[in-house]
């Protein structure tokens, strides 16, 4: 019999937050806070059309995210593509002001969760990634919110 037990986090989620983004039609991406044991932290939620088998979620992702535009524009990206099933693409507005702050959220304090949802009772979350080189750089996220728009 082994000792070791399985250290489940305890997210503390805004209600309204979470009931929005489940009566959103799918495929929905959410983006926002989480606390985790008192300390705010990035929180980015998926929820595709179709469920994801658990096979392919037990294959973990590729998350990768970038940052596009021209002088007239600019939008951040994120991509959740999961071996052997599908790519799912997000876009967001970098001049709203939630974004802002939940994006300096995860840069600053260099973790963030990501869940996705399979159905309204099922989730499967990758908790906490803890690296800034996963994410964009400190340097370039400032270099986004410090252009002229």
């Amino acid at each position: 019999m082994s000792n070791i037990c399985r250290f489940v986090a305890k997210l503390t989620v805004n209600g309204q937050f979470m009931r929005d983004f489940m009566a959103e039609e799918s495929p929905c991406f959410a983006l926002g806070l989480v606390e985790e044991r008192k300390q705010p932290c990035g929180f980015l939620a998926l929820r595709p059309a179709e469920v994801i088998p658990s096979e392919i979620s037990g294959l973990g992702f590729n998350f990768g995210h970038a940052l596009l535009g021209t002088t007239e524009f600019e939008v951040i990206q994120f991509v959740f593509h999961f071996y052997g099933f599908e790519t799912y693409n997000m876009l967001l507005n970098p001049n709203n002001c939630l974004v802002e702050k939940v994006l300096m959220r995860m840069v600053e304090g260099g973790d963030y969760f990501l869940a996705k949802m399979a159905s309204k009772a099922r989730w499967t979350g990758w908790l906490p990634l803890k690296s800034c080189s996963v994410f964009m750089s400190s340097r370039s996220l400032h270099q986004v919110y410090s252009c002229p728009w």
